[in-house]
């Protein structure tokens, strides 16, 4: 018997093939007697356990609007070419 919780999120949509097929292969290969997917809808964030897992780990984790050093975010500077705004963009919201 197993019993997943999912958190609802847009790699759990049941419009996904690789989401309907993998609990079925799942079942088949762990020779459960029972499965239940279980999934909570994003207005129901107060009930879902999955993120209430997750939010002490991520509630002190921020990210600034600028790089260090310059005053104006890279989405919003002109002079410089996608591929450098994309690259500093990405420095932007890497967590380390």
């Amino acid at each position: 018997m197993l019993l997943l919780t999912t958190d609802g999120g847009p790699d759990w949509s049941v419009m996904s093939w690789t989401v309907l097929l993998y609990p079925q292969r799942v079942f088949r290969c762990l020779d459960l007697d029972f499965l239940c997917l279980s999934n909570y809808t994003p207005g129901q964030s107060a009930f879902n356990p999955v993120e209430h897992t997750w939010s002490p780990k991520l509630s002190d984790v921020t990210f600034g609007a600028v790089l260090e050093g310059e005053s104006v975010p890279p989405c919003s500077q002109n002079s410089i070419s996608e591929k450098v705004r994309d690259a500093n963009e990405k420095k932007l919201f890497t967590w380390v």
